[in-house]
């Protein structure tokens, strides 16, 4: 009877399980094919997008420049007077109304998305949520609007 070789017992190897990073503190959303977490923005970031609707604000005097042709100089002229009326009496801060409409622009929205995201993932750039914003089809943008008016506003 011939021997028989006796295979070598496998060495048994524990393997390490990867360490799960914890998910991010906050609300996932998906933007532009990623998820973030965001959270609603700090007093700081408030501040930043009142600014930001502050500078961004149409003046009275910009508009009625504009609409200045065809009118007789007479009616330039009170045109322009009132546009100048209002615009010394502007107040330097912005309404719950102004707030609320600059929400829903493009410009607006990709601002406030960057203020929530920032904190989360610091890398994220301003122009690049601008660029996914401004990409969006009207029915994506108001899925993007929808996902940032679930974000709980405490986490």
């Amino acid at each position: 009877m011939g021997t028989q070789q006796q295979k070598p017992k496998a060495r048994r190897t524990t393997r390490k399980k990867p360490v799960e990073q914890p998910p991010l503190p906050g609300h996932p959303i998906k933007l532009g094919g990623d998820t973030y977490y965001v959270k609603p923005p700090s007093r700081d970031g408030i501040a930043e997008f009142e600014k930001f609707v502050l500078d961004h604000r149409l003046s009275p005097l910009d508009i009625a420049k504009s609409k200045l042709e065809g009118l007789t100089p007479e009616q330039q002229r009170d045109l322009l007077r009132e546009a100048l009326a209002r615009e010394s009496s502007m107040p330097n801060a912005i309404t719950e109304a102004d707030f609320a409409a600059a929400l829903d622009t493009r410009e607006g929205a990709a601002m406030m998305f960057w203020l929530m995201i920032r904190e989360n993932h610091p890398g994220i750039t301003l122009e690049r949520i601008e660029t996914i914003v401004e990409n969006a089809t009207e029915t994506e943008f108001q899925r993007l609007l929808d996902q940032r008016d679930s974000v709980p506003l405490e986490d």
